[in-house]
């Protein structure tokens, strides 16, 4: 078996992967595939480890000693300067402590895994958009952690319904633009996997039907049905000024929040509902099943 290793150098240092399933450091390579030179294989293999596009802009962002991509760039009305790079699949720690961000930026299509990617931010108010494929990894990926002491956020994520604390993350997925995608995806699964649970049940007590001739509603009160969890309607949907930033980044504009708003009220002022503000966003939360 043939294999490769790549080298990469910069100010006199040396660029190492570490897996995140092993506890050892390696160069970046891999095997050789069937009918790939060595220089396609190298090539390959570092589009697989680094990212298709994982080019950045070293004004912006930096790697850090753990070996993330860690923003070091600017604020602007709490926004940061510039977008996180197309192509980036892990964003763990990128914006760790970040006391001047006020307003989440929008995460790239190809991010799988976002650990302590805001901790300690704790001046976020506005939820970051966060992509599809990061609701719906399988990777190592521990959603506590994403918003772990984000401590205005928090206060934010309370339902106004029963005055219950909500994931931060469970928030910002119903807020983003690719949650109703994911919703479709999430409510198929679970029809298809409520459907063959009945069907095994059946299969399994005929008898049963056959002498007591149960309807579909008797079934399904013996049979372990799955049901998603409510709507979350939270504080954070009370404040005008941060719907008004995520209703504008629906449009493509990426607006920030002044420090000091002229129209700025408190936070239990505005009475708006979170329906009448975004009204293409699902009612239950995004939870990764595991349907095997």
């Amino acid at each position: 078996m043939n294999v490769v290793g790549t080298m990469f150098f910069k100010d006199n240092k040396l660029l190492i992967d570490k897996p995140r399933k092993r506890p050892t450091y390696q160069m970046i390579g891999g095997r050789v595939e069937d009918g790939e030179t060595p220089l396609d294989a190298a090539k390959r293999e570092c589009h697989e480890e680094l990212g298709n596009n994982a080019i950045f802009d070293e004004t912006l962002f930096a790697l850090n000693k753990l070996g993330y991509l860690q923003y070091c760039g600017s604020f602007k009305d709490g926004c940061m300067q510039g977008s996180i790079p197309d192509g980036i699949k892990i964003c763990d720690y990128m914006f760790k402590d970040c006391k001047d961000l006020r307003v989440g930026p929008v995460l790239p299509k190809s991010c799988i895994a976002a650990n302590y990617m805001f901790a300690g931010c704790s001046n976020l108010v506005v939820f970051p958009d966060i992509d599809e494929a990061l609701m719906e990894t399988n990777e190592d990926f521990d959603y506590n952690t994403m918003f772990l002491n984000c401590d205005k956020l928090a206060t934010l994520c309370i339902s106004v319904d029963n005055n219950k604390s909500i994931v931060p993350y469970i928030c910002a997925c119903e807020s983003s633009a690719n949650y109703p995608q994911h919703y479709s995806k999430m409510m198929k699964s679970i029809q298809e996997h409520n459907e063959r649970t009945i069907a095994c049940w059946k299969a399994s007590h005929w008898l049963l039907l056959k002498i007591k001739k149960l309807t579909d509603d008797e079934i399904k009160k013996q049979v372990p049905y799955f049901n998603p969890k409510k709507f979350h309607s939270v504080e954070f949907y009370n404040h005008s000024d941060y719907v008004h930033v995520l209703s504008e980044r629906r449009k493509g504009n990426f607006i920030g929040l002044p420090r000091n708003p002229l129209n700025k009220k408190p936070l239990n002022s505005v009475t708006k509902s979170v329906s009448s503000v975004i009204t293409d966003v699902h009612s239950d939360a995004p939870w990764r099943m595991d349907l095997s």
